[in-house]
């Protein structure tokens, strides 16, 4: 039944931008959809790189980055998610304290921790978008040749955490 509720909410949302797309001039649906769309998966995008490239399996906690502390009002938009190493270490912490949690356990960081932590956002995207390109997708070929991406999914699948209908 969620899945039914899921597709018909998806061809609601998606049944208004048509509409709206129909109705409105061409400018008008370009500065409200579109341009806010574009720039929003870009965001993303550079959010999720930030946070998550060359993160180790099983090593959430210490390979993921926290980024753009000085940057506030960037973090208010985004919910404290710029606090992302302490989001995976914590996952209980509620967003809102995400902030003063950090500010008072970075002290008590071992020094691998504090080295991905950054405060701007910028200064990281480009030091990994550097790391990127250069990139050897061919060692990193090599480097999962032998994982077998079954049993994998399923320790992973495994690990406690919120059960599949248990918020419903």
């Amino acid at each position: 039944m969620k899945r039914v509720q899921m597709n018909v909410e998806l061809v609601i949302f998606w049944g208004l931008v048509a509409l709206a797309y129909m109705k409105m001039p061409g400018q008008v649906f370009f500065f409200a959809y579109g341009l806010p769309f574009l720039f929003g998966s870009v965001l993303a995008s550079v959010t999720s790189m930030i946070e998550h490239y060359e993160m180790l399996p099983g090593d959430d906690a210490y390979s993921s980055r926290t980024y753009g502390t000085k940057t506030h009002v960037l973090n208010f938009i985004w919910n404290n998610v710029s606090y992302h190493n302490e989001h995976h270490m914590f996952p209980g912490i509620p967003f809102y304290n995400l902030r003063s949690f950090h500010e008072a356990a970075y002290p008590y960081y071992e020094d691998r921790v504090k080295a991905e932590c950054y405060p701007t956002t910028l200064a990281v995207a480009v030091k990994l978008w550097g790391r990127i390109l250069k990139l050897d997708i061919s060692k990193l070929d090599d480097r999962y040749r032998d994982l077998n991406k079954t049993a994998e999914r399923e320790r992973l699948m495994s690990a406690p955490g919120i059960q599949p209908g248990a918020l419903t």
